[in-house]
């Protein structure tokens, strides 16, 4: 449902818009990747965004799926998504710095 609204308020094609939002959802996450591994502390929490967007984008899916008795689009990549946001979450917690003060 929020894919078809996404696509719907921006135009076009929507196969070829929700491709291109994707791609760009992407490359914002690889971009703050590089900045994260650069030590910048503001991308913590754009990386904790992320982890909380896939864990509820992961179970949405599989509810939906559910919810509907049969296969829903997104289904059969939600449990990666979900293991990855976990493992995502777990780097966030071990490498988590220390307060300056400290």
């Amino acid at each position: 449902m929020p894919a078809k609204l996404l696509t719907d308020a921006i135009g076009g094609d929507p196969r070829t818009t929700f491709a291109a939002v994707n791609a760009a959802l992407v490359l914002v996450m690889l971009v703050c990747a590089v900045v994260f591994l650069s030590k910048q502390k503001f991308i913590a929490s754009v990386a904790w965004f992320w982890v909380a967007l896939e864990l509820v984008n992961g179970v949405v899916h599989i509810v939906n799926a559910v919810v509907r008795d049969g296969y829903f689009p997104g289904l059969y990549t939600a449990p990666a998504l979900i293991v990855f946001a976990l493992a995502t979450a777990l780097y966030l917690v071990r490498t988590r710095r220390k307060p300056v003060n400290e």
